[in-house]
């Protein structure tokens, strides 16, 4: 009896990794002010988390230290400093954010394509 081999799962990884590379090139390379406002919305985003982080580890009394006493501030400080990381450097960080996003993806699919013999 002869098996038939069927398409495995699809390789999704490099084309997103592909696809944000166009994506980023076709919108920074356009000649516009786009590139650099987001450089300057990246580069303020990150000084304000970083100083307000700061405030909290050192001046934890004053009212900006209390308010970020609480629980989840740091978390969107540091989300807050990856977006502005890639505002600032998106042609080097977005294709990398795509493809690992990808992987998360290509990890189930590649299981079940195993678990299902595709």
């Amino acid at each position: 009896m002869d098996h038939i081999t069927l398409a495995g799962a699809p390789r999704i990884v490099e084309p997103a990794g592909n696809g944000a590379a166009d994506f980023v090139n076709k919108l920074f390379d356009s000649g516009s002010v786009i590139p650099a406002i987001c450089m300057f919305l990246g580069g303020a985003a990150i000084i304000v988390c970083i100083v307000l982080l700061i405030v909290r580890k050192f001046w934890p009394n004053t009212p900006i230290g209390q308010q970020f006493q609480s629980r989840g501030t740091v978390t969107w400080c540091i989300a807050a400093i990856v977006l502005g990381v890639v505002l600032v450097a998106p042609k080097q960080v977005a294709p990398f954010i795509v493809k690992l996003l990808a992987t998360l993806i290509q990890v189930p699919l590649d299981v079940a394509a195993r678990i299902f013999g595709i």
